[in-house]
């Protein structure tokens, strides 16, 4: 089964045996719990004793194991979809698919949809990230020989890029760009067929992006 919130893949194993678990849940708790792994994604800490006391009813008699299962399902629900860009209704629809009540699902895409933003928003800030390429400028070369081989009559090109990147001071991905420093210009050469292979790889990258955006 491939869904959206996993990114268009085979659903993991774990997640369809930890459904089961997730669905003993109300959709109270389950919605309360979304709140707290929701803050813990977006780097403001997580309360135990809260999660614990969450799980840990008489009636829901749930193992340790149990516990941590349900914390990582919701974990990976939650940080998968804002990863992949995925509509609250999108999500609700796939949750029910794996077999998950439909209260349940709600209360996880209600707290989804509330935080959606900021989760994006923080998980951009923290992508690794190249810097962007202001200019290019290249130069085909034909090289007849040389001293060692006389009869090389082999094509290049070079290329050279300049980069620039401008980004939020205040963020994370600033600092962590303001400390580790990049080289503004990267010249490389390379032979015609090198560039062909290198070229049909970056045509082949772009169409994967678009089609994902």
């Amino acid at each position: 089964m491939r869904l959206r919130f996993c990114g268009s893949h085979d659903v993991p194993e774990w997640v369809l045996q930890e459904i089961v678990v997730l669905s003993r849940l109300s959709s109270v708790r389950v919605k309360l719990l979304c709140g707290h792994i929701t803050a813990n994604l977006l780097g403001q800490g997580t309360n135990q004793d809260k999660i614990i006391k969450l799980t840990t009813a008489q009636r829901l008699n749930f193992t340790l194991d149990e516990v941590k299962a349900i914390v990582a399902l919701l974990h990976f629900i939650l940080s998968s979809a804002a990863k992949y860009n995925v509509e609250p209704d999108i999500l609700s629809k796939e949750l029910q698919q794996l077999g998950l009540p439909k209260d349940i699902s709600r209360a996880i895409v209600r707290s989804y949809a509330s935080s959606l933003a900021q989760l994006r928003d923080f998980f951009r800030n923290r992508t690794l990230s190249m810097k962007r390429v202001k200019d290019v400028h290249w130069r085909v070369d034909y090289i007849l020989g040389s001293a060692a081989m006389p009869d090389l009559n082999m094509g290049t090109v070079r290329l050279v890029l300049s980069s620039q990147k401008q980004t939020d001071k205040s963020s994370p991905a600033a600092a962590t760009e303001q400390s580790i420093p990049s080289p503004p210009i990267v010249a490389t050469e390379m032979t015609v067929e090198t560039f062909r292979m290198l070229y049909a790889e970056l045509r082949q990258a772009k169409a994967l992006m678009e089609s994902m955006s």
